[in-house]
């Protein structure tokens, strides 16, 4: 798993989180999950603690939702990408959350889509 991306997953789904965990450690060259969070509050500690390359982050969670997590991380570390995730459509909820600091806004469920967004992220991160 070396010279690869390192993600944080901050999701409460363990199902999702596997299924995500399977797809970028297993099915991508250039991505590994370094880090799992299933609430707001750990999720923010260990994306401040940590050294991630990028963060999955879903809206909806326990302790602390997805735009607080947001908000809390990019305080501190303003340069991190992050990419919302969530089952709520794009429409509600995308503008607010790029305009809150986050990379992208994605809904749940095409993983290859997730992983071209993911891509396209780490390159505009890295052409700043």
């Amino acid at each position: 798993m070396e010279n690869r991306w390192r993600v944080l997953l901050v999701e409460d789904y363990a199902i999702i989180r596997d299924a995500i965990r399977r797809r970028l450690n297993h099915f991508t060259h250039d991505f590994s999950v370094s880090g799992e969070a299933e609430d707001g509050e750990v999720g923010v500690t260990m994306a401040l603690a940590g050294t991630w390359d990028i963060v999955l982050l879903d809206f909806s969670l326990p302790k602390l939702n997805g735009f607080e997590v947001l908000e809390r991380v990019k305080a501190v570390k303003p340069d991190l990408p992050i990419v919302m995730l969530s089952s709520h459509p794009a429409y509600v909820f995308a503008e607010v959350a790029v305009a809150k600091g986050a990379a992208h806004y994605l809904e749940k469920g095409d993983m290859d889509l997730l992983v071209q967004v993911m891509r396209q992220v780490i390159a505009q991160t890295q052409s700043r």
